[in-house]
């Protein structure tokens, strides 16, 4: 908000409808104006640059391919089994994976994880079950999917 052309107090007049960004002083500095708040509040972050943020997310993305290249041709079979007891069931539990395929806790664990970074199941709610996303109209789509990742 700060301006290079010495016009601060013009610029938080048009931006802010008052004062106040002529006193930032750049590189991660600015101005907040919550609609609780009477006028601007002066906040400091970190500066990160265009070049960082697109570093960050280069990392994030072969980070998450490499995580689901994981899936060995072994865990498919059994990936694509839980989709459907759990699409279909409409019923995201690991210990309902656990029973109905003669896994472990950990490896049902991975499979619920598969199945959220695929799409299918929600994030952990502790000891709730997870949100089942797809419809059973959506299954074969959905297995298709995920037994695709073995390829």
């Amino acid at each position: 908000m700060r301006s290079s052309h010495g016009g601060g107090v013009t610029d938080s007049h048009v931006i802010l409808d008052q004062p106040g960004a002529e006193k930032l002083i750049g590189k991660g500095d600015g101005l907040f104006r919550p609609s609780w708040a009477n006028g601007p509040i002066r906040v400091q972050s970190a500066f990160v640059t265009e070049d960082e943020v697109a570093a960050v997310v280069a990392h994030c993305k072969a980070e998450l391919a490499a995580w689901y290249g994981a899936i060995d041709d072994s865990l498919v079979d059994l990936l694509g089994r839980a989709t459907e007891l759990i699409v279909v069931t409409q019923w995201g539990s690991t210990s309902m994976i656990q029973r109905k395929h003669g896994v472990g806790l950990a490896e049902a664990g991975r499979l619920m994880d598969l199945l959220q970074g695929y799409g299918i199941v929600g994030p952990s709610k502790g000891a709730e079950t997870r949100d089942v996303l797809l419809q059973p109209t959506q299954l074969e789509t959905a297995i298709a999917r995920v037994r695709g990742a073995g390829l």
